[in-house]
């Protein structure tokens, strides 16, 4: 009975497979760690993006 769930949650979630899905992962979390956090708020307004502080 176990692996009958396992299998349903790895169907319903993982419909490519698992290697596929997880190398996807992989490659959106370097990706992420390249690029960095957005920065468009504190650049367009010249002011800090927490309660208006002037950025240096």
């Amino acid at each position: 009975m176990f692996y009958a769930a396992v299998f349903l949650v790895v169907i319903l979630l993982l419909p490519r497979g698992i290697v596929p899905s997880v190398g996807d992962l992989v490659k959106r979390i370097t990706a992420r760690r390249a690029t960095g956090p957005s920065d468009t708020a504190s650049t367009s307004s010249g002011t800090h993006p927490v309660a208006g502080v002037q950025s240096p």
